[in-house]
């Protein structure tokens, strides 16, 4: 078989792989099912345009592109934060950030997700 094309399947196969593994790693945390999510402050880190088509009740807008070491200081650190956005991707980002920084946060996923989350969750409570 020709170089180039052993070399082009490698690209591809590769590349599906990382998309794949981000995609898995996009959805919501599963140590939230059974708690009390009313509990957490929820952070839509999608675009203020994102949030103002729709968003989840209580949620403040809190866009992954602005989380910086100055904006991350509005946030209490006392408090539990659940992350969420459009697909789950920059929700992963946003919560990575925030633990770095010390804050305890979850991972929620997309916004379907947490939604199908917070209606498990207030069945149960």
């Amino acid at each position: 078989m020709n170089p180039s094309v052993l070399a082009i399947i490698l690209v591809v196969l590769l590349g599906s792989y990382f998309v794949l593994k981000n995609f898995k790693n996009s959805n919501t945390d599963h140590s939230l099912k059974g708690k009390n999510i009313s509990q957490f402050q929820i952070l839509d880190v999608r675009t203020p345009k994102e949030f103002r088509q729709g968003h989840i009740k209580n949620a403040t807008n809190f866009p992954l592109s602005d989380i910086n070491s100055e904006n991350l200081k509005k946030l209490d650190k006392e408090l539990n934060y659940i992350t969420y956005c459009a697909h789950g991707l920059r929700s992963i980002k946003a919560s990575k950030i925030l633990k770095e920084n010390d804050f305890k946060v979850t991972n929620g996923g997309s916004i379907k997700d947490l939604q199908k989350l917070m209606a498990y969750s207030e069945k149960r409570n």
